[in-house]
C-alpha cells in the first residue's frame, strides 16, 4: 500500500512534519502512531485529532527508541527561484526581511504552487523566514558581491546569472509563472434553460456543465473559485474540486437562421427579438434555428465547498469584479481580490482548499470501508431534489422519537423541546413512511444542515462529517467529528452518507 492510499485509508492527509525511518522507508510520525495504536490489545486506531500534538507524538516514539527526524523542505525548483530572483532584482538587488509584506506575499504564493507533493513539504515549507534566507542566498551570488557566499544551491548561480544577462526577459518569465498559477475566479451563468444549448444538465450547488464552444473553457481548472449567477443575482460560490471530460458529445445549439452562428443576442423590447452579432451578418430574427454539433463536454464539480448567497450580491454588483467586458459569455474571469472584498461585506469567506482536502480524505476512507456502497442506488452526484408536501403523521413520528431518545439531539445532546425536530434519514418525499428506526431528533439548525446535504454521519466511525463549506463557521465546525446517537438504522445512515458525500465530489 502506497503512502497516499495508506493515508486515505486511515483518514489522514499526506502532510508530514516529522518522520521515522524503518526498512529503508520514511513514515509520517502522526499517521504511523495512530495506526499502531490500533494494534494494541483492545484498542482502536487513533483519529487525526488525537495525534495533533507533534511534541507528544515524537516523545512517545523516541521513548520507544525510534529516531525522529524533521522532514526538511524540498529543493527550490527553477520556477520558484525565478520568482524569488525577480523579487530580489525588483528591490534593487537588496534582500528583504521576513516581515516585509512583499516577502510574506511571495511566501504565500510559493506555498500554493503545485511543484512539490504535500508529503514532501515538511515543516515551515516556504515560510517567510525561508524565503528571506533564499533571497540572501541569491544576493550573495550577484557578480558584484564582495562578501562570503552562503551555502545555497547550484541552481541559484544559474538563475542569478540569467537575470544579470537579461533581466527584462527573466522578469517576463516570472510574470508568466505568476499568471499561470495565480489563484483564479470565474463567473458562470446559470440560466435554467436560458443558455443557447443544454444547460439543463447543471445541478445548482453541485455541478456545472459547459463545453469547448464556450470562450475560456480551456482555462477553467480544478481549484479555481467559481461564482454562479443568473440574470439577476449571484446564487452562490464554490471551488472546483474535479472536472470530468467527455469527447464526442452531440448537442443541439440555437443559431442565427442566416449564417448559422451562435453569436446572437435576445433583445428586450425591439423586434425582431434577436440580432446576430457575427461581423458581416447582423441578421435580425424572431426565432433562432437549431443545428447539431459535436463538442467536448466538461462537468465541473464544486458541491463540497458550495455556499449559497441567495441574492446577497446582485448580478450587476459582481459585474464590477469582471476583468473583461464580454457580457454575453457564459464563462467570464473575475478579479479575485474584488470578489473577496464583496464576499467580506456579506460575511462569506472564500472556500477553503485545506478544508476540502481534509474532508475528502475522511470521506474516501469511509467510502472504501463501506461494504457494497449502500443500496447501490445512490446518486453519482448532484443535489437531491427538494420536494415539499404535507407530512401526515409527522406529529406522531416526533412523539415516537422523543419516547425513543428523550429530548436529545442526536448530535449536540440535550435540548429544549421547542428546538427539537424529527428528521428522516431517508427522503420522506420518496418513501413517505415514518419509521422510528430511520429517524432521529435534531436541533432545528442542525436539521437544516442535514436536509441540505451539508452534514452526514460516517457509518464506519459513527461520527459526524461536515461539508468543507462549513469550515469557516466556528459554531458548526465544532460539530465535525461529534459522536452520533446510538439507535438509528445503520443501513439508512450508510445510504444517506453515500448520497450526500457524492455531492461533495
Amino acid at each position: 500500500m502506497g503512502l497516499a492510499e495508506f493515508c486515505d485509508h486511515h483518514g489522514f492527509d499526506q502532510l508530514r512534519n516529522y518522520v521515522i525511518a524503518a526498512g529503508g522507508r520514511r513514515y509520517g510520525t502522526r499517521v504511523i502512531t495512530a495506526v499502531a495504536h490500533g494494534h494494541l490489545p483492545g484498542q482502536a486506531p487513533l483519529k487525526p485529532q488525537d495525534v495533533g500534538d507533534d511534541d507528544l507524538v515524537n516523545q512517545t516514539l523516541e521513548a520507544l527508541h525510534f529516531e525522529v527526524k524533521e522532514l526538511r523542505p524540498p529543493k527550490w525548483t527553477r520556477e520558484e527561484l525565478t520568482l524569488a530572483c525577480s523579487q530580489l532584482f525588483s528591490n534593487d538587488k537588496v534582500a528583504q526581511r521576513f516581515h516585509d509584506p512583499a516577502v510574506q506575499e511571495l511566501a504565500a504564493f510559493l506555498q500554493q504552487l503545485p511543484f512539490h507533493a504535500p508529503q514532501d513539504r515538511g515543516l515551515n515549507f516556504r515560510s517567510a523566514n525561508s524565503v528571506q534566507r533564499k533571497l540572501f542566498d541569491l544576493g550573495t551570488r550577484l557578480s558584484g558581491y564582495k562578501g562570503k557566499r552562503t551555502r545555497g544551491g547550484a541552481l541559484d548561480n544559474v538563475i542569478v546569472a540569467e537575470f544579470e544577462a537579461d533581466p527584462a526577459s527573466m522578469h517576463r518569465r516570472a510574470a508568466e509563472i505568476r499568471a499561470e498559477h495565480e489563484p483564479k475566479a470565474w463567473m458562470l451563468f446559470f440560466g435554467e434553460g436560458e443558455r443557447k444549448y443544454g444547460g439543463d444538465l447543471d445541478v445548482l450547488g453541485s455541478s456545472y456543465v459547459y463545453d469547448d464552444e464556450a470562450d475560456r473553457a480551456h482555462q477553467v481548472r480544478e481549484g479555481h473559485v467559481i461564482v454562479i449567477r443568473d440574470s439577476e443575482d449571484v446564487l452562490g460560490i464554490g471551488r472546483i474540486s474535479r472536472i470530468d471530460r467527455q469527447d464526442g458529445v452531440l448537442r443541439q445549439q440555437e443559431v442565427c437562421p442566416h449564417c448559422e452562428s451562435g453569436q446572437f443576442d435576445e433583445r428586450g423590447k425591439q423586434r425582431p427579438r434577436h440580432r446576430c452579432r457575427r461581423e458581416g451578418c447582423n441578421h435580425e430574427f424572431d426565432e433562432p434555428s437549431t443545428k447539431h454539433i459535436t463538442v467536448t463536454q466538461y462537468v465541473a464539480y464544486y458541491g463540497g465547498t458550495w455556499r449559497a448567497l441567495d441574492g446577497a450580491i446582485t448580478a450587476d454588483e459582481v459585474e464590477e469584479a469582471c476583468t473583461d467586458e464580454a457580457w454575453e459569455n457564459t464563462i467570464r474571469p473575475l478579479e479575485l481580490g474584488k470578489l473577496e472584498a464583496m464576499l467580506a461585506q456579506v460575511a462569506v469567506p472564500l472556500p477553503s482548499l485545506e478544508a476540502e482536502a481534509r474532508t475528502a480524505a475522511k470521506v474516501k476512507s469511509a467510502r472504501s470501508a463501506i461494504s457494497g456502497e449502500g443500496d447501490g442506488n445512490a446518486p453519482k452526484g448532484g443535489r437531491r431534489e427538494s420536494k415539499t408536501k404535507a407530512r401526515n403523521g409527522q406529529g406522531g413520528f416526533r412523539k415516537a422519537l422523543i419516547k425513543r431518545y428523550g429530548h436529545v439531539c442526536a448530535i449536540t445532546g440535550p435540548c429544549p423541546a421547542e428546538v427539537l425536530q424529527a428528521a428522516h434519514l431517508r427522503n420522506f418525499a420518496e418513501h413517505e413512511t415514518h419509521n422510528p428506526t430511520e429517524g432521529v431528533l435534531l436541533r432545528a439548525d442542525v436539521h437544516l444542515l442535514f436536509d441540505n446535504d451539508l452534514l452526514a454521519v460516517d457509518p464506519t466511525t459513527w461520527r459526524v462529517v461536515l461539508a468543507p463549506s462549513l469550515s469557516d463557521y466556528p459554531a458548526y465546525a465544532s460539530l465535525d467529528g461529534a459522536e452520533f446517537a446510538d439507535g438509528p438504522c445503520e443501513k439508512a445512515i450508510t445510504d444517506h452518507f453515500i448520497a450526500v458525500t457524492s455531492t461533495w465530489a
